[in-house]
C-alpha cells in the first residue's frame, strides 16, 4: 500500500517511435510533476531516446532494453503499466502486465482495450489527449486505494487470457469462419456488465 509520500510507479514498454505514444506518455507526466514529483516513468525499449528525451526531465528515466523472458518480472514491479499508443492491433504488454496483477492505463486506440472495458483492470484515455492522461494519473497518485481496487480486478482478468483459452478460441474462430461449425465465438475475455 502506498502512502501519500510515495510515488505512482509507471512504466512504458515498447519501441521508442511515434506510434507507440511515447511523447504523449512524457508530455502527460511532466504536466503532472510541473510543481513536484509525483509520478516516476520508466521506460524500456529499443530505439533512439533522444528523440523523446532530450534532456533530463524530474521522474523520467530511461532503462533500456529488457530480455524478452524478464518482461514479466520486470512488469511486476510497478504500479501501472501505461500503453499510449497512436495505434495498436493489440498490445502484448498488456496482457503480460495483467498476468502479473499490474493495472494498465491504454489509449482508447489499443485493441487490448477490451480486457479492460468490462473488468476494471485499467483505464481508458482519448488517444493524444495528453490533459486527460494527465489528470488520470494526477487522480491516481493522489488516491492509491483506486489501483489497489484495480489491481484486485486484475486477478479477474488473469483467468481469461491464459494460452489455453486463447487458442480455444482462436479453434472456434476458424471452424466458424471455414467450415461454418457453430454460433460466431463471443471472446471470454470480453466482460458483459
Amino acid at each position: 500500500q502506498m502512502d501519500k509520500s510515495e510515488k505512482l510507479r509507471v512504466l512504458f514498454s515498447g519501441s521508442l517511435i511515434m506510434r507507440k505514444g511515447l511523447d504523449i506518455a512524457i508530455a502527460a507526466v511532466q504536466q503532472v510533476n510541473s510543481a513536484s514529483v509525483r509520478v516516476k516513468l520508466d521506460i524500456y525499449g529499443p530505439g533512439e531516446i533522444r528523440k523523446f528525451l532530450k534532456a533530463y526531465l524530474p521522474g523520467i528515466c530511461y532503462k533500456g532494453v529488457y530480455a524478452p523472458g524478464d518482461a514479466q518480472s520486470i512488469i511486476s514491479g510497478y504500479d501501472l503499466l501505461l500503453v499510449p499508443s497512436r495505434h495498436e492491433g493489440w498490445g502484448l504488454v498488456v496482457n503480460e502486465a495483467l498476468m502479473q496483477g499490474v493495472p494498465v492505463v491504454v489509449s482508447d486506440r489499443v485493441g487490448a482495450k477490451t480486457l479492460l472495458e468490462g473488468s476494471g483492470a485499467g483505464m481508458i484515455f482519448r488517444n493524444e489527449d495528453v490533459s486527460q492522461l494527465a489528470g488520470l494519473m494526477a487522480d491516481l497518485s493522489e488516491h492509491p486505494e483506486r489501483i489497489a481496487v484495480m489491481k484486485s480486478h486484475c486477478a479477474i482478468v488473469r483467468d481469461l487470457i491464459t494460452p489455453q483459452i486463447g487458442a480455444d478460441y482462436l479453434t472456434q474462430v476458424l471452424k466458424h469462419h471455414f467450415e461454418q461449425v457453430g454460433e460466431k465465438p463471443n471472446p471470454l475475455w470480453v466482460l458483459r456488465e
